[in-house]
């Protein structure tokens, strides 16, 4: 399956720029599309394998707040996602 030119930014994007973000190393095949905005708490996001967030996400946590987001889940444009308790997706 091909991927896109602009996927393909994206992925090295998020394994470049965005891994000091997380807490473990982000799973395998995984993209984050720009602009988004990330948790000023570092280490307080998780990513599984096959994640695809496209552009305008906004996720953050506050104090201990832990969002982990599982394995093939795919989260579309403009979600706003805040979290000060842990929340777990898919």
């Amino acid at each position: 399956m091909a991927i896109s030119i602009i996927k393909y930014l994206w992925a090295m994007k998020t394994y470049l720029f965005y891994k000091p973000f997380f807490i473990k190393s982000i799973g395998k095949r995984c993209y984050i599309g720009r602009p988004i905005l990330l948790s000023k708490t570092k280490h307080n996001l998780s990513i599984g394998a096959r994640v695809r967030i496209y552009p305008s996400c906004r996720i953050e946590t506050n104090g201990v707040g832990v969002i982990s987001i599982g394995n093939n889940v795919s989260i579309g444009n403009g979600l706003h996602l805040y979290s000060s308790e842990n929340v777990v997706i898919g």
